[in-house]
């Protein structure tokens, strides 16, 4: 029965397996982790201070965390390697320019 689940898990991990995404909050800050294995570099941008660049940190192979202050929701995205990337997330927006970015809200 194994064998034949073989495929289909592996077929999810590698659609899903390259990239994930997460956050954490505490207090008036946010951390977002991104997995990430094959970057080299990753970048975090946010609606709150007119998408200004904030470096991602490496803390584990292929894992890099952000950690950012907010008072109210947000749109974001990342880039990996100097090219756009939007996560997985759970609520988007379309921004001026028609692509989508992720929404970050978080009922207190």
């Amino acid at each position: 029965m194994l064998i034949k689940r073989c495929p289909i898990i592996l077929a999810l991990f590698l659609l899903y397996g390259c990239s994930t995404h997460r956050y954490s909050v505490s207090d008036s800050f946010v951390s977002f982790f991104l997995t990430y294995r094959k970057a080299n570099s990753v970048e975090f941008l946010y609606s709150i201070d007119d998408f200004r660049s904030h470096p991602a940190s490496e803390i584990k192979d292929g894992l890099w965390e952000v950690r950012v202050p907010f008072h109210h929701e947000f749109s974001y995205f990342y880039k990996v390697d100097g090219k756009v990337f939007v996560p997985e997330c759970e609520l988007r927006e379309e921004d001026d320019f028609g692509f989508e970015n992720c929404l970050f809200h978080v009922h207190r």
